[in-house]
């Protein structure tokens, strides 16, 4: 009997040990608190964001928003929308349709670039993005550039609002007098908690490999001028590019097999190994902004 509850014992042991083993060598993501992770801004300095966290949680929650519309869930998106933006272009829960009428698909949405500026305990993120719309009935996609955000956090309620720009020239208005806003704090409701997200490097190179993916069918031109000077040497012409793209997607196409990141000079460096022997190197500038090369190894990873 005594040996027998030394056995379950023992049994409970090592499934926490591996349990425990298994959480510290995780890549998930997973959320942290607000007060972590959080880069010090000067009062009304404009400074690009570069830090993967903050930059990758607004890319997620601008998915969101656009999930909200596609599913036609309309008070979780007026509970995000920064409620002076709701007052000033008189919208209610009835109307709120009109904001994005011209959206017929899903969309899938990718960051450019945030620029970010602090008032207070105030943080203002200008948001430069691409918005990937699947046409279902059409079959195909209809991209629009400069789809443009901004995401007001309240480091104090750990909340957002957000007021979506549909031209360029409106961002860069509200970018001029934003200082003179009297936004003094952001309320809770029921959907605008901001959940500032750890993403460890695989990641982050899931979300490169699968952005890449994304631009080889839906935005060639951009795809092209991602590659590193070497492999355009290969290519020499978009159109050249644009024969090999299936090829390309099918050799990004495997799992990750290792990843390992480096800096150089002014840049930061990912490289992906995957199982198939291919390696894919990100040489980053800043967040989402990178060139790309690829090479072929004869020998795949197990």
């Amino acid at each position: 009997m005594e040996r027998s509850r030394l056995t379950v014992l023992l049994f409970v042991i090592v499934i926490i040990i591996l349990g425990f083993i298994i959480f510290l060598f995780s890549d998930n993501k997973k959320t942290i608190p607000k007060e972590e992770n959080l880069t010090i801004y000067k009062d009304d300095e404009v400074v690009r964001l570069n830090d993967y966290s903050t930059f990758l949680s607004i890319n997620e929650l601008i998915n969101k928003y656009y999930q909200n519309i596609f599913f036609d869930k309309k008070e979780a998106n007026y509970n995000v929308l920064e409620k002076g933006y709701l007052l000033e272009e008189k919208i209610t829960e009835d109307n709120i349709n009109t904001i994005w009428s011209d959206i017929k698909g899903e969309v899938t949405y990718y960051v450019d670039k945030i620029y970010v500026s602090k008032k207070n305990n105030i943080l203002y993120y200008f948001v430069q993005g691409t918005r990937y719309e699947f046409l279902m009935l059409e079959g195909i996609f209809k991209n629009k550039e400069n789809d443009n955000f901004v995401i007001i956090e309240d480091k104090k309620t750990g909340c957002y609002g957000l007021i979506p720009f549909e031209r360029q020239d409106d961002l860069y208005n509200y970018a001029t007098k934003y200082n003179k806003e009297k936004i003094t704090n952001v309320e809770r409701t029921k959907n605008n908690k901001f959940n500032l997200i750890d993403f460890g490097t695989e990641s982050i190179a899931k979300i490169y490999i699968n952005y890449y993916v994304n631009l080889l069918f839906n935005d060639i031109d951009k795809a092209y001028n991602k590659l590193s000077s070497k492999m355009k040497e290969k290519y020499l012409t978009v159109q050249d590019f644009k024969y090999v793209r299936k090829d390309i997607e099918n050799k990004m196409n495997s799992k990750i097999y290792a990843h390992s990141t480096s800096k150089k000079e002014q840049y930061n460096i990912l490289e992906v190994q995957l199982s198939n022997g291919v390696i894919i190197i990100f040489k980053e500038t800043n967040v989402m902004d990178f060139e790309l090369h690829i090479d072929d190894k004869e020998v795949a990873y197990e």
